[in-house]
C-alpha cells in the first residue's frame, strides 16, 4: 500500500500489482486498526485505486472489485473497531462487493497496555470470534 501513489488517471505499476492480487483472489479478508473512528488513509487510497473501472472508457466499466466477495474486521480500544467497520461496509457496498454479513464481522477491543508495542495480543474468545469469520468467509467465498 505504501507503494501507491494517490489515484490519478494512470495506474503505476504497484497499483497494477494490487488489481492483479485481488483479481487472482477467490476473496479479500481486510483487517483495519481504527484511528479517529474511521480506518486509515492509506487504505482508502488502496480502496480508492482498487474500485477505479479497469479501461478508462466507457467509465461503467466494471473494477476488480465489483463482485468481489469481502470480510473485514477491526481492531481499535474500547470501541472494538466500530467505526472502521462501518465506514468500511459503506464505501465496499458502493463498490459492488459481496460483503461479509455485518453480524459475521469481528471487531477486537485492544486492551490499554497493548497500545505501542507493535503485538496484537487476542483473548481466546477474540480468537474465537475471528475463527468463526473465517468459517463463514471461507463458506461466502464456496458459494
Amino acid at each position: 500500500m505504501r507503494a501507491l501513489p494517490t489515484t490519478n488517471a494512470n495506474p503505476p505499476a504497484a497499483v497494477a500489482a494490487a488489481r492483479k492480487a485481488v483479481v487472482e483472489a477467490d476473496g479479500v479478508w481486510i483487517f483495519s486498526p481504527e484511528y479517529n473512528y474511521s480506518y486509515p488513509g492509506v487504505l482508502k487510497n488502496l480502496l480508492d485505486w482498487l474500485s477505479r473501472p479497469l479501461e478508462p472508457f466507457p467509465a461503467e466499466s466494471a473494477s476488480v472489485m465489483v463482485g468481489k466477495k469481502v470480510a473485514l474486521s477491526a481492531a481499535a480500544g474500547q470501541s472494538a473497531g466500530a467505526g472502521t467497520l462501518a465506514k468500511l461496509n459503506e464505501v465496499l457496498g458502493f463498490g459492488k462487493t459481496e460483503l461479509l454479513p455485518t453480524d459475521k464481522q469481528v471487531g477486537v477491543a485492544l486492551a490499554p497496555e497493548v497500545w505501542g508495542t507493535g503485538k496484537l495480543t487476542l483473548s481466546d474468545e477474540d480468537e474465537a470470534c475471528l475463527a468463526a469469520e473465517a468459517d463463514a468467509f471461507l463458506a461466502l467465498v464456496a458459494k
